[in-house]
């Protein structure tokens, strides 16, 4: 009978919290990944009322905006931000910026070691595609954090269309137009002088070796 009490106690104390604080707490934890513990110092609520605020809040964030991340599915799309890339950056004939990201989770014995991952942590991935702007055209979260990028990318949905056949055809390379009128900034070059060893260094990627110079 008290779990009843304590569990309806809770649920009408959830219903009682205004949306923006909810959705503070939301924005808080995903930014931060301060625990159920700090947030619930820093919100003044019970942590089992964190823990259920921030499950809700994402279920709705993601039926809201389930819809407004979408893999671009035209060539008119692709050009949209091929041509991004070479304006913004300077970086003509990219389509994307693709990474996966470790994301901390507390270890249960139940999973074992399969989320245990190389920096000795518990995770899981996110992989994630953007574009120039910055915004997800692609996201996969949910890996083991034993996982390889490498491994994950080949179960993401996308991976047909990375790895497909066209890298195996012939044919002539798209033409780059004259940039003389498009100088990069010495910032961008000092930045890329910087992150060079990434673009031609071995990656996790199967064809990076053989695709990216």
């Amino acid at each position: 009978m008290s779990q009843m009490f304590v569990s309806q106690l809770s649920s009408l104390l959830i219903d009682a919290i205004p949306a923006k604080i909810k959705l503070e707490d939301t924005l808080s934890f995903v930014s931060t990944g301060n625990s159920y513990r700090s947030l619930s110092h820093l919100f003044r609520l019970p942590k089992s009322s964190i823990s259920q605020i921030i499950s809700e809040v994402c279920q709705e964030i993601k039926r809201a905006l389930k819809d407004h991340i979408k893999v671009p599915s035209t060539p008119h799309e692709w050009e949209q931000i091929e041509k991004g890339f070479r304006n913004k950056w300077n970086f003509p004939l990219c389509y994307g910026a693709l990474d996966g990201k470790h994301i901390n989770i507390t270890g249960s014995k139940e999973y074992g070691s399969v989320n245990f991952n190389y920096k000795k942590d518990n995770s899981i991935v996110l992989m994630a595609l953007v574009d120039h702007d910055y915004c997800f055209t692609y996201i996969n979260v949910g890996a083991n954090g034993s996982a390889s990028d490498g491994g994950i990318l080949k179960n993401c949905s996308i991976y047909s269309l990375i790895e497909g056949t066209w890298r195996t055809e012939v044919r002539a390379l798209n033409s780059i137009t004259h940039q003389g009128s498009n100088h990069s900034s010495s910032s961008a070059r000092e930045k890329r002088t910087q992150y060079t060893i990434f673009f031609v260094n071995e990656g996790k990627v199967p064809w990076q070796n053989n695709m990216i110079h």
